[in-house]
């Protein structure tokens, strides 16, 4: 049993360079960082409107992504999913009829944009990308109204 630790050991040794273990103790220093100051944990500007836009609904407000299915929107994709995680438990959806289809990297559904067909759907917020990429949440509702 010894030896085989022992084998164990040596092998990790050689297979490990220098640049490995930097990599290591780097990724730990990073870890270290972020569990000392959380805020500085999102990689994407989106990711941290969505969490300030999660403290502002109503946690049971009900949400419409607009532009989000079609093959021209495929890049789009990472705003949506990024969407679902950020405003959990709440649902985001992106088609009218509730049916999504992924289908070759891009969704095929039902899209609205227009605030009174989707405030008449029952939706509470509708979030859409701007010209410059930027996210925009239009309250449709009281429920979807920000409170600061």
């Amino acid at each position: 049993m010894l030896l085989v630790t022992g084998l164990l050991a040596v092998g990790v040794v050689f297979l490990l360079t220098p640049d490995d273990l930097v990599s290591f103790r780097m990724l730990e220093s990073h870890r270290a960082a972020i569990i000392a100051h959380p805020e500085t944990r999102d990689i994407h500007p989106t990711i941290t409107y969505y969490r300030q836009l999660d403290k502002q609904l109503a946690p049971d407000a009900r949400v419409f992504f607009s532009g989000m299915v079609g093959t021209n929107y495929m890049r789009r994709l990472f705003y949506y999913y990024f969407a679902q995680s950020g405003l959990f438990p709440r649902v985001v959806e992106i088609s009218l009829d509730h049916k999504v289809d992924f289908s070759a990297g891009w969704f095929k559904g039902v899209d609205c944009t227009s605030p009174g067909e989707l405030r008449t759907n029952g939706y509470d917020v509708m979030l859409k990308v701007d010209t410059n990429g930027k996210v925009v949440a239009l309250p449709l509702t009281e429920k979807g109204a920000m409170k600061r």
